[in-house]
């Protein structure tokens, strides 16, 4: 559990880690999601309220960019250093893709949720 008093406003930075994890950023209990990307409307444990906090299309631009970042100039690599026909490369890289977006979205989301949160908790906007 979490270190801070129970009424405390989490920093940013632990709400966004929070999130990551699929924690609440209050009190870090794994009550964030009730389905893959569906955020519970509060938490279980501690009763924070998660509605009004929906990420909308940031989430998947985030999780496009990091995908793409980080994929795109290793296949450029791999396709220019390495004799791999296209047959398997292709589809090899594809499988890759998805797999780290599948893997990285609900992440990206938690984030944003937590961040987000914590915003609104906090009065900024």
């Amino acid at each position: 559990m979490s270190d801070a008093p129970q009424g405390a406003t989490p920093s940013p930075a632990r709400a966004i880690w929070r999130g990551v994890r699929h924690h609440c950023p209050q009190c870090d209990a794994r009550t964030l999601f009730r389905a893959y990307l569906k955020i519970a409307p509060n938490c279980s444990a501690c009763g924070a309220d998660f509605t009004g906090v929906e990420t909308a299309d940031v989430a998947p631009y985030v999780t496009v960019f990091i995908v793409g970042l980080v994929t795109g100039p290793a296949m450029l690599q791999i396709e220019a250093h390495t004799t791999i026909p296209q047959a398997v490369l292709i589809p090899s890289s594809v499988a890759i893709v998805v797999f780290a977006a599948l893997l990285i979205l609900p992440r990206a989301k938690g984030g944003l949720a937590g961040l987000f949160w914590q915003m609104r908790r906090s009065g900024a906007t």
